[in-house]
């Protein structure tokens, strides 16, 4: 979806089917209400596990076969499983960068397994990865203590990697408590891949633990996720996304749960963390910029103009005001771009919103957001009144700092990629505003409005 500050998945490159569904037929009818009713996600096979080896003619012992693995994680657990060497290797040891460790890297078994399997096959553009082996569950994600805390967050990136090669999220839900919000921005990653039979080639996410420890009867854990470049191809081999990776702090909540005897993830949250606590330890005072709020964007004139340069102008306007509300709270301009019949932007703003609320900090801007190669239509569409804008955004990077001017979090710049914008011109208010985004090709949004691609009306640099 693009531009939102934490636990977002894969957002940088994530569309809301559903909503652009929607739009792209009020813009091909014309109109402007919204509403489409969701559409089920096909069902994926998901390799079986090799069967059982026959008894040996001549022999009264039954042969030793690898006892199967249950298809959940209760099931594992309800069985008493013993705690293996190996699953010790999942234990971290709690460090605290805060107070000068190194990082450590959350241990993803998985990735090994995969390269030792003689089945696999990973995916590439001519299709998605074969042979897919189910992760090896570990028993420690059945013990109430923290180690068995630290077992459920390698899960959790195994389990992450596995639905998303599979395209079927029944690992993941497990390891998720039913509640948990964020969680769900990842699943519905997973389930979009299925429903429009496209995968992902590349793009393994790592973390590294910033800081861990128990809180109540909880268990918390700061995690920069790591991905590497990806590409989101689609069944005819084309690729729909282009990504050079993501970058994200997120906190993860784990609880213990009684009732399936297994640590789950209860939300994932807010990750920020100070690595240089004492600025570097001079006594220079905060850095310029430090604590200072910025100035509020003025509307340009061209915004008002029902051209496609006026589109235009509204992309490069929603965008620094996409800055200024993130980092100083201050939603009402925010809200006078955003068209009132398409109300989902808002969740754009959450992270850096929930921060402001939560902690006392001010949030400095170090670069803007931008967006470059664009191309936009708007006489071209249906809907004289919608324009559409896409290019490649970059999101800017800004700093969070306490009142005494050191940094409590810096959140860097971001290569987002591919992301479209639609806007409306409202002509009430007399203005272009923004409608809905997304991190798809602008031909994929031509598509669901079943119409050819035309030329753009307009290009810029």
């Amino acid at each position: 979806m693009g531009q939102q500050a934490v636990s977002a998945g894969r957002t940088g490159q994530r569309s809301r089917a559903q909503s652009w569904i929607a739009l792209a037929a009020a813009v091909a009818l014309g109109v402007t209400a919204c509403g489409s009713d969701p559409q089920a996600a096909p069902p994926v096979e998901v390799p079986a596990e090799p069967e059982g080896t026959d008894q040996p003619e001549g022999t009264d012992e039954p042969p030793e076969t690898e006892q199967e693995q249950p298809d959940t994680l209760a099931e594992f657990c309800a069985g008493d499983p013993e705690i293996q060497p190996e699953d010790e290797d999942r234990i971290l040891h709690g460090v605290n960068v805060i107070m000068g460790e190194d990082p450590e890297q959350v241990p993803v078994p998985y990735f090994e397994q995969l390269e030792q399997s003689a089945e696999f096959q990973p995916a590439t553009v001519d299709g998605p990865a074969e042979g897919v082996e189910v992760p090896v569950f570990s028993a420690l994600i059945c013990d109430s203590s923290s180690d068995g805390a630290y077992a459920a967050l390698s899960h959790w990136f195994e389990f992450l990697h596995y639905s998303e090669l599979v395209r079927d999220n029944d690992l993941l839900t497990q390891l998720h408590m039913e509640d948990c919000r964020d969680c769900v921005i990842w699943e519905e990653d997973v389930a979009e891949m299925a429903q429009e039979d496209q995968w992902l080639v590349d793009g393994e996410i790592t973390g590294e633990l910033y800081v861990s420890m128990p809180v109540g009867d909880q268990f918390e854990a700061v995690v920069d996720l790591v991905a590497d470049p990806y590409d989101r191809v689609d069944a005819d081999g084309v690729v729909t996304t282009n990504s050079e990776g993501i970058l994200e702090t997120n906190t993860f909540e784990l609880v213990f749960d009684e009732d399936q005897g297994h640590w789950r993830v209860a939300e994932i949250g807010l990750g920020f963390v100070d690595t240089d606590p004492g600025n570097g330890g001079d006594d220079d005072g905060p850095p310029p910029g430090a604590g200072e709020a910025p100035e509020p964007p003025e509307m340009p004139a061209e915004v008002e103009e029902h051209t496609p340069e006026g589109a235009l102008a509204a992309m490069n306007y929603w965008l620094a005001v996409f800055d200024y509300s993130g980092a100083t709270g201050d939603m009402e301009l925010a809200e006078e771009m955003m068209h009132p019949e398409w109300g989902e932007l808002e969740t754009l703003f959450e992270g850096r919103l929930e921060l402001l609320e939560e902690e006392n900090v001010t949030i400095a801007l170090d670069t803007p957001t931008e967006i470059s190669d664009i191309r936009v239509w708007q006489g071209s569409l249906p809907n004289p009144d919608a324009g559409m804008v896409s290019g490649q955004l970059v999101e800017g990077q800004w700093t969070a700092y306490t009142e005494d001017g050191s940094v409590f979090h810096v959140n860097r710049e971001s290569q987002i990629g591919t992301t479209t914008y639609m806007f409306i011109y409202n002509q009430d208010v007399g203005h272009w505003q923004a409608a809905e985004t997304g991190g798809d090709e602008p031909e994929e949004v031509f598509e669901l409005m079943e119409i050819d691609v035309p030329d753009p009306d307009l290009t810029s640099d």
